[in-house]
């Protein structure tokens, strides 16, 4: 497969939008749950297997991409938009 790096829109923004949202929603449901225990453990453990999962991916990026993924990893922050980028 030909597949391309695509470092435009909200990937322009960010490296892993979709895990943003994500955790949006655990930290909403979290907050819905009324205890401070299940909403630490939920956003933990979740933020934890998001960070696994990126760690493996990003990797494989590197390998695919190579230098094109590095420029594009160190312009654009993992979780939000970074401050003061380009």
């Amino acid at each position: 497969s030909s597949q391309t790096l695509k470092p435009d829109q909200l990937y322009g923004l960010m490296r892993h939008p979709s895990s943003t949202a994500m955790m949006i929603v655990i930290l909403a449901y979290s907050t819905m749950t009324h205890s401070w225990t299940a909403a630490i453990l939920g956003i933990l453990s979740a933020w934890f297997g998001f960070q696994f999962r990126i760690y493996h991916e990003e990797k494989a990026l590197a390998e695919q991409y190579g230098m094109d993924y590095e420029d594009f990893r160190s312009k654009t922050g993992m979780w939000l938009p970074r401050v003061g980028s380009e």
